[in-house]
């Protein structure tokens, strides 16, 4: 069942109190890791007339599919996000 009102954050990728884009919860060269090993799907979800994506950490489709479920957003996995499009490498500062 599909709710009618979400609440989201102004700053962060969180609806209802729920992290919808796990990726973002690391520093850059860790988010690069990560997707270089496979282990980022990307997930969307409709709220507010919108399309909203996310990810989820997960080694395999229905891993990702489970922990989007359990999310309660009405989230799809669309699929493993395979090249770092966005993301960039950061170097350490000096």
């Amino acid at each position: 069942m599909q709710r009618s009102r979400f609440v989201f954050s102004v700053t962060h990728p969180i609806c209802d109190g729920i992290r919808f884009d796990e990726i973002t919860l690391f520093p850059p060269k860790l988010q690069m890791m990560l997707v270089g090993r496979s282990l980022v799907w990307a997930t969307e979800f409709e709220a507010e007339g919108q399309s909203w994506g996310g990810s989820v950490i997960a080694s395999s489709t229905e891993e990702a599919s489970s922990i989007a479920d359990s999310r309660g957003l009405g989230e799809r996995v669309f699929g493993r996000i395979g090249g770092l499009g966005d993301l960039q490498y950061l170097p350490d500062p000096d």
